[in-house]
């Protein structure tokens, strides 16, 4: 789970640095944090994780996805 969150957060670096324009930034914020996206998808995933583990990665799950809120407002 821990690799998941870090190759998620590289790889929307690595397409953050290619968008264009504000409406690109958008989509990419929409594709990454939207309901079917892989944000939600590793949220889902989280039930599965032993209980004692789960706080440590929900709140890594959680700091992701403030972080990549705070790279798309930048």
């Amino acid at each position: 789970m821990d690799q998941n969150i870090g190759e998620l957060r590289q790889q929307f670096k690595q397409e953050l640095n290619l968008v264009k324009d504000s409406k690109d930034v958008e989509q990419l914020k929409v594709r990454y944090l939207g309901k079917k996206g892989p944000l939600q998808s590793l949220m889902t995933q989280l039930r599965e994780v032993s209980a004692d583990r789960r706080p440590l990665v929900g709140k890594q799950i959680n700091d992701l996805k403030v972080e990549l809120e705070e790279l798309c407002q930048q």
